[in-house]
């Protein structure tokens, strides 16, 4: 288990809804968020540093980031 059991409570999901409600129980705080995002990161098999640039691309970190638009720019 990891940072709150977060990860293996994802494990063999992908929804953003999974995500969404641990991220939910969650402070906020970056460090937080982060350690969250490497944990996720390398039970999936992916590099956490390149979850970590996405992550901090697409919301800066912010557990309740929002598009936008439909259309916003992603990676």
């Amino acid at each position: 288990p990891g940072l709150g059991g977060a990860p293996s409570a994802l494990a063999g999901k992908g929804s953003a809804e999974a995500a969404s409600g641990i991220l939910s129980r969650l402070s906020g705080s970056q460090s937080e968020v982060a350690e969250y995002v490497r944990q996720a990161a390398i039970q999936r098999g992916i590099d956490p540093s390149v979850a970590l640039r996405v992550v901090n691309a697409e919301s800066a970190f912010k557990i309740g980031a929002q598009n936008l638009t439909d259309r916003e720019q992603s990676y």
